[in-house]
């Protein structure tokens, strides 16, 4: 998963532009900066990636409102404007009490998934089954998909199932299959070598876990869930 760097990149372009325009002598290439902000505000406004991720907003609001059937409808259109995975986080509400309307959906969408097999509303699926504690249903989801088109993130979400049903050398082998060896890892493959350590830890394999918190940490010392690794492995420090 690419990370969105156009934030950045236009808070940049306004800083720029208006820090410039109020000095003399670049007044003009303040404006100019300032131009190019707002023309790039506006195709990121409407981008394809924009547009999906307001309907998974969209959609989160309206089911928490109990319109299952509108919820549906801007879930398939976030998926038709960009299949994001990220953006499946902005459909999961935090409240417990429209969990049973997330169940619901989920059903609803398994009936549409199943007339039209399409992986990345499979994973949407999983996630909800995942994010309302029917893990269960989550793996059996997400074993549903091929090898061949699971992608770090449904690898990283099925591990962490199998995980946290106490299958931990199912765990294991599942992430074994998205494991980055050579190179930067991303966020996502820090998360496979994170679930790896977990799982090593969970089988009293100190040595094995902590080579995997090692590896996160030389990346991002302040990977989430990064300090529950490292108090299994160091639990009197």
């Amino acid at each position: 998963m690419k990370k969105n760097y156009w934030p950045l990149i236009l808070f940049a372009l306004y800083t720029a532009g208006f820090i410039l325009y109020f000095i003399g002598n670049y007044r003009d290439i303040g404006v100019v900066l300032l131009i190019i902000a707002v023309a790039s505000h506006v195709i990121y406004t409407f981008s394809p990636t924009q547009r999906a991720a307001i309907s998974m907003l969209n959609a989160r609001r309206v089911l928490e409102n109990g319109n299952i059937d509108k919820a549906i409808e801007y879930i398939l259109k976030a998926s038709r404007l960009s299949k994001n995975y990220a953006h499946v986080g902005y459909l999961l509400s935090t409240s417990k009490k429209t969990f049973p309307l997330y169940e619901q959906l989920a059903k609803k969408l398994e009936k549409i998934a199943a007339k039209e097999p399409n992986t990345y509303l499979t994973y949407i699926i999983a996630s909800v089954y995942y994010h309302i504690g029917q893990l269960e249903k989550a793996i059996s989801t997400l074993s549903s998909i091929p090898s061949n088109k699971q992608t770090t993130e449904i690898v990283r979400l099925l591990g962490t199932s199998l995980l946290e049903s106490e299958k931990v050398d199912e765990a294991i082998k599942v992430f074994k299959t998205k494991e980055k060896k050579d190179g930067i890892p991303s966020k996502e493959e820090l998360a496979i070598l994170l679930g790896l350590g977990l799982c090593y830890a969970e089988k009293n394999d100190r040595r094995s876990a902590e080579k995997y918190y090692l590896k996160v940490k030389k990346y991002n010392p302040e990977f989430p869930e990064l300090n529950i690794l490292r108090d299994k492995i160091y639990p009197n420090d």
